[in-house]
């Protein structure tokens, strides 16, 4: 199933994300969903509703891809502690002015410094494969319309196809048990 809700007033404040919340959880509980592979996709005002649906339903997203769309204020430890265990496949174009690319580096370092797995790819790379849970992808010649782009990367459906929510998740970019390394590791 896939859902594309639309904003009638352009705003994707709390009341929107929690009806579709509901729709989510209505098709889960009525049909033949996977709970654990819910993504959360949006482009533009769209990626902003999904920053904001990913903070407010944390434990329903298995994988989020935000399209030209990103702001300064989701780089708080509180978000990130929030978002940590989702993977996020961000995309920004280099010409955009809104998101300017500047913030989008910002928000990927914040959350890489977190321990977020997030790896910078170039557009077109062919194998992304296990390197990372989360990648971030900059278009140097595109401004704000990357959607396109972004859609026709040779990973992203094998992407979206692998996200599932009870994945053990990497932190700080960490893959081995080595004998006398301490790791940072967190089940729930």
């Amino acid at each position: 199933f896939v859902l594309f809700p639309q904003s009638q007033n352009k705003s994707w404040f709390n009341g929107p994300l929690t009806t579709v919340q509901g729709i989510v959880n209505y098709m889960i509980a009525n049909n033949r969903v996977d709970k654990f592979r819910i993504i959360a996709a949006g482009l533009s005002g769209g990626g902003e509703a999904t920053w904001s649906f990913i903070s407010l339903f944390p434990k329903l997203v298995a994988e989020a891809t935000p399209i030209s769309a990103t702001t300064a204020a989701i780089a708080t430890t509180d978000y990130i502690n929030t978002v940590q265990d989702i993977p996020i496949w961000l995309s920004q174009g280099g010409l955009d002015v809104l998101p300017k690319q500047g913030t989008s580096d910002y928000v990927v370092s914040q959350m890489t410094n977190a321990g977020m797995d997030i790896r910078t790819v170039q557009p077109g790379e062919e194998e992304l494969g296990p390197l990372s849970e989360g990648f971030y992808i900059v278009y140097p010649t595109l401004a704000h319309n990357t959607w396109d782009a972004f859609y026709n990367e040779p990973f992203v459906w094998q992407y979206m196809l692998r996200a599932y929510k009870s994945n053990p998740h990497v932190y700080f970019g960490r893959r081995e048990f080595c004998p006398g390394t301490t790791l940072n590791v967190k089940l729930e």
